[in-house]
This record gives C-alpha cells, sequence and structure tokens, in this order.
C-alpha cells in the first residue's frame, strides 16, 4: 500500500475512508479541525498564519498558508 499526497479535497477523504491507507493531507486556507480526514492513518500538515482559516477558493495575498509548507515538512512526514 502507497500513501496518498493530497490537500484537503474529496481524493483526499476517499484514500482515508480505505482501511489501512495511509494519508498526508496538506492544508491552506480550510480548517483541519473541521474537514480532516477521519481516519488513524492521516497525517495534516498545516502552518497557521495570521489568515487562516480564510475559507478562499483563490488567495488575495500571497499563499503564505500553503508557501510555508516546504519539501522537507512534506518529507519528513513520509
Amino acid at each position: 500500500v502507497g500513501t496518498l499526497l493530497a490537500n484537503d479535497s474529496e481524493w483526499l477523504h476517499l484514500a482515508a475512508s480505505v482501511p489501512g491507507m495511509p494519508t498526508i493531507a496538506i492544508y491552506g486556507p480550510s480548517e483541519p479541525i473541521e474537514t480532516a480526514p477521519l481516519s488513524s492513518k492521516a497525517l495534516t500538515l498545516r502552518r497557521h498564519v495570521e489568515c487562516t482559516p480564510c475559507f478562499l477558493a483563490e488567495c488575495p495575498l500571497d499563499h503564505r498558508c500553503l508557501n510555508e509548507i516546504d519539501v522537507d515538512d512534506v518529507m519528513a512526514a513520509f
């Protein structure tokens, strides 16, 4: 079984519903407390910044909530 890396999306929640499927969820403008995958195999990556959660589909600033999650953070989750 592989690991799914995804943003807060349908694919994330679908994969997390498969028993034993490891998932890594990257959260930006949404709130993982409200929409985190319901799986003991799910890990959530998020950087809380002054504008999160904004729940906006398009960022009026600079996507800082996502840009502050770097490759090393993601690789450490594997």
